[in-house]
């Protein structure tokens, strides 16, 4: 089944970059640009992808950012808590700093 994973900060930058004045921008605003961006983007390559002969259950593909499907996904990740099956740990991660090199953080390990 085709589908799009068309939400998140890479298409909200992409969304920021069409606007004029984005530093005075609300986060529903950003939203929404980036939800207007995915869609037309989704259309122009559900044409081509048509154009192309390829085949797929275009009028079905799934999208990221519509409700019913990120109501799915919390639903699974409810179960999968509800069933122990997350869990935490200790992890050193190093995030990057231009200014500072490699910081090491620590996350904590116990279930969720």
């Amino acid at each position: 089944m085709p589908g799009w994973d068309c939400h998140g900060l890479p298409i909200e930058i992409k969304a920021l970059q069409s606007q004029d004045d984005h530093t005075r921008m609300k986060p529903t605003d950003i939203r929404a640009a980036a939800r207007r961006l995915a869609s037309k983007t989704i259309e122009a390559q559900k044409k081509n992808f048509k154009e192309w002969a390829i085949m797929g259950d275009w009028e079905n593909a799934y999208q990221t950012m519509e409700k019913g499907f990120e109501i799915r996904q919390l639903g699974v990740f409810r179960n999968m808590v509800t069933k122990g099956r997350l869990w935490m740990y200790y992890l050193l991660v190093f995030p990057l700093s231009k200014d500072l090199g490699l910081i090491p953080t620590r996350f904590n390990s116990s279930p969720i």
